[in-house]
């Protein structure tokens, strides 16, 4: 059968951006099952079709049995919206491992510079560095310092691959700024720093922003849903008390 009208332009990215970035998802790891060796841009193909095949069955039996020809008029965008979600579950995996990797990657920057102050060369910070961040960037860290084993041996382009190929724009400045003052002989712990300051602070103030976003849906959520809540059980109570006096009832 074949599965062209399933694949997408992005898969190998969307691929290599999940391994990179959510190397332990479980949307990750149930396509690899699933490949068993093989193409996971082929596995994925199928795993939207027969997302897509079994929703527009699933609308043509209900249509069938009670519900109404009104299943059949939603059957293809169900198809296409199944067909969707295989992606979207990688992409959304791909999307939390690099905010994780945004988020850890200050106290990788310091722990990197206090090495290279402790007189470690940066090739041996970056290993140590890795075993003490978050899995997303120890999987990035790792990557990178393979690749520039394999290749040049200079950690910046380690570095500079990686962010390329997950998509991490953060850590081509860091490539660039490393492969600057490497290239000039200049000390290089001290703007490593200044970096994760900036990042720890845009980070924070990113949080803030989302904190302020979703203040007014908690708002809603305790308007809608808390409140009411509150009240019934309250009302609960005092129809229980009412109804064991027998007051409510009139036989007192």
């Amino acid at each position: 059968m074949s599965l062209a009208w399933a694949r997408r332009p992005g898969d190998t990215r969307l691929l290599t951006r999940a391994r990179l970035l959510a190397p332990g998802s479980f949307a990750l790891r149930v396509l690899l099952a699933l490949s068993r060796g093989g193409s996971p841009s082929r596995t994925l193909a199928a795993m939207r079709t027969v997302a897509a095949a079994g929703a527009v069955l699933a609308c043509l039996v209900a249509a069938i049995a009670a519900i109404g020809p009104v299943m059949l008029v939603v059957a293809v965008p169900a198809g296409v919206g199944a067909a969707a979600v295989p992606g979207g579950l990688l992409a959304e995996a791909a999307r939390r491992g690099a905010a994780s990797v945004e988020a850890s990657l200050p106290l990788a920057l310091e722990l990197l510079a206090a090495g290279m102050r402790a007189g470690l060369p940066l090739d041996r910070s970056l290993a140590l560095t890795t075993g003490c961040v978050d899995p997303s960037l120890a999987a990035l860290l790792s990557e990178a310092v393979s690749h520039a084993a394999a290749c040049d041996g200079l950690p910046a382009h380690g570095l500079a691959a990686v962010s390329e190929a997950s998509g991490v724009e953060d850590l081509a400045s860091v490539a660039a700024l490393i492969d600057r003052r490497m290239r000039l002989g200049l000390p290089l712990a001290p703007p490593l720093l200044a970096v994760a300051d900036s990042l720890r602070a845009r980070v924070r103030a990113r949080t803030l922003a989302r904190a302020a976003r979703r203040g007014p849906l908690a708002g809603l959520v305790t308007a809608t849903v808390v409140a009411p809540a509150c009240a019934l059980g309250l009302l609960s109570l005092v129809l229980a008390g009412l109804l064991s006096d027998g007051n409510l009832l009139g036989l007192r």
